[in-house]
């Protein structure tokens, strides 16, 4: 039997400095225990490993939950009856779903990157740059209705409502008006 240990990981040096912080010794003497002593040390080490092996399991399951719960909520986003754009601090488009992407004309992968000002109608530019920095300064939910362009050029009426996401996010509903 092989007992040379394996290649050491970042995470088992990590754990090694620990455990060496916490018993103020990394090794422990086997031969100077008694057999009762290893005894319930090897007890103690397969207990632990169970609740490792349980907690993994239950991180595993929860993963899980969390990827089905993510799908679900890019459907409702990308099937949405608006138009969803999530912008990054300096005001590109990081996420767009597909109703935002047809009012503009485009696939929302052409969408990723460009800024929402290069769809912003000419003459509507300073409405939108001042309605951007109002919701970047207040953090508060704020409306504007401007002009957009679409990719063919047609330019019609929209309404954009922007809110606060997280510090790196804002995001932008966007409907057609009548």
């Amino acid at each position: 039997m092989n007992t040379a240990p394996s290649p050491k990981t970042p995470l088992r040096t990590l754990a090694e400095a620990i455990a060496a912080v916490r018993t103020g010794t990394l090794h422990v003497d086997l031969e100077s225990l008694n057999l009762s002593d290893r005894t319930k040390l090897m007890h103690e080490l397969r207990v632990h490993q169970i609740e490792l092996e349980l907690q993994n399991d239950t991180m595993r399951k929860m993963q899980i939950q969390l990827e089905n719960e993510m799908q679900r909520y890019r459907g409702l986003y990308d099937q949405a009856p608006v138009g969803y754009l999530s912008l990054e601090g300096d005001g590109l488009i990081a996420r767009a779903n597909l109703y935002a992407a047809g009012l503009l004309g485009v696939s929302p992968q052409e969408l990723l990157g460009r800024s929402l000002s290069d769809y912003i109608f000419r003459d509507d530019q300073d409405a939108y740059y001042l309605f951007r920095r109002n919701y970047l300064q207040s953090q508060k939910r704020l409306s504007v209705e401007l002009r957009l362009r679409k990719s063919d050029g047609t330019v019609f009426w929209a309404k954009l409502d922007g809110s606060m996401g997280d510090e790196a996010t804002v995001g932008i509903i966007m409907d057609d008006c009548i």
